[in-house]
């Protein structure tokens, strides 16, 4: 067996016919020692910083014929004074994306009597930048990124040594949920996390640089919350150093509105006559929530009645509505109609006076002379110049009423039904009312 070079512990030799075919290495940080026999294979050995003891950490021996290493320690004569210490490694790095992870160093001291000894734990410990890393004991904690020295002091004597901190290579961003789909009007927070070659991972939500590559069907903030505009689909990216990771978001409606009566989106009625529309609501399969309905852009003096104004939609159940826009009629129409009835009146008055007896038609038809002169004078006070600006009711409106301020003019309108739910971005369709 050979000992470790610089080693302050000397080794076993074979005692009688037994002979070795062994070799033994240390680790560069003096944390592990390994034992390696040809014929039955290798061990590693944790050496305790301040005794040199070896706790065995794993074996790959294949029996009962396995190497056992033991130490014995040097001895150091008490007359014998500090010369020198050194820091193991000189130079050593820390390469995290999670601050808290550790190096251990170890300190080795030679004494004036060439003797060697393990001092870590009896050396004091200092971080000349405790911001990058503090330490206690050689064990080296990281608090930040950079550059610190390490140094050791005993009895007057120290050591130094290099420890930089820094970030392991960025192999990977995941965006998550990686695909997914979101209601038009509605937003969604997603997360990027980084993937390092040491195979840790970090939450760089808030540090990668998103993108979107269509605003027009979303818009993604500096801290990842995606808020749909259009209909479609975008793919969301987030980049950090020169690592991007993708993810995949459609927009979808909530629900949508169409016609499902004769009229179809479109009807032609008369100036105070009623279009009636059929139509259905068709939401998402997974939607649910309630949804209201209101008209807008009503031709002049109507009202839009709909039925049901509001429903409650439970996953995606479809739902049928009804629609009637009530234009309004003329005072002057109104009159007409009135008038009619009253010549209706007159015109039967003749029949009912043949209906009556001979002996009393002389007497009926000297009442019905009396009730004609009446009902004429009415119908003229009906017909007169109520709606005219100048004329005497007497005369029969020789002023020219006009229009009343009731009716709906003529033309072509274009009336927008809404569906809206609390949240998501609110769904039209457009009627078409003329109006002859």
């Amino acid at each position: 067996m050979t000992a470790i070079g610089s080693s302050p512990f000397s080794f076993p030799t074979p005692t009688g016919n037994c002979t070795y075919d062994e070799g033994v290495s240390a680790e560069a940080s003096g944390n592990f020692v390994y034992a390696v026999e040809a014929n039955s294979g290798v061990a590693a050995y944790k050496v305790n910083q301040s005794t040199g003891a070896l706790t065995l950490a794993s074996s790959a021996f294949a029996g009962p014929a396995a190497l056992t290493l033991t130490t014995v320690p040097n001895p150091i004569s008490s007359s014998a004074t500090l010369t020198g210490l050194q820091i193991v490694p000189a130079s050593a790095q820390i390469r995290t994306s999670t601050l808290g992870k550790q190096y251990q160093f170890t300190l080795t001291g030679t004494f004036s009597d060439g003797s060697t000894g393990f001092l870590t734990g009896s050396a004091t410990w200092t971080s000349s930048n405790p911001s990058v890393a503090t330490v206690a004991a050689g064990l080296a904690t990281s608090t930040g990124y950079g550059t610190t020295t390490i140094t050791a002091s005993l009895d007057g004597v120290s050591a130094t040594a290099s420890l930089t901190v820094g970030t392991p290579a960025l192999a990977s961003i995941a965006i998550t949920p990686q695909t997914v789909s979101i209601y038009q009007g509605t937003a969604i927070q997603l997360k990027a996390t980084g993937e390092y070659a040491d195979g840790s991972s970090v939450d760089l939500t808030s540090t990668v640089t998103w993108t979107s590559s269509d605003s027009t069907i979303a818009t993604v903030s500096a801290a990842g919350l995606v808020q749909s505009v259009g209909l479609g689909t975008a793919t969301i990216s987030a980049t950090a150093q020169v690592v991007t990771g993708t993810g995949s978001l459609t927009v979808v409606r909530p629900f949508a509105l169409g016609a499902t009566g004769t009229n179809g989106t479109a009807a032609t009625v008369s100036s105070g006559g009623a279009a009636n529309f059929a139509l259905a609501l068709a939401p998402d399969p997974s939607f649910t929530g309630l949804v209201t309905f209101a008209c807008a852009n009503l031709p002049p003096n109507s009202t839009c009645t709909v039925n049901p104004p509001t429903t409650n939609v439970a996953n995606g159940t479809p739902v049928s509505i009804a629609v009637s826009i009530q234009t309004g009629q003329s005072a002057t129409a109104q009159l007409h109609k009135e008038r009619k009835g009253w010549e209706l009146a007159l015109a039967s008055l003749p029949l009912f006076v043949l209906l009556i007896p001979i002996k009393v038609r002389e007497s009926a038809r000297r009442l019905a002379a009396v009730m004609l002169v009446l009902m004429i004078g009415l119908t003229c006070v009906s017909c007169g110049g109520g709606t005219g600006s100048t004329g005497t009711g007497g005369t029969g409106g020789s002023g020219g009423g006009g229009t009343s301020s009731g009716a709906t003019p003529s033309g072509t309108y274009t009336v927008v039904m809404a569906a809206t739910s609390a949240g998501k971005a609110p769904q039209n369709i457009q009627l078409t009312v003329t109006v002859q």
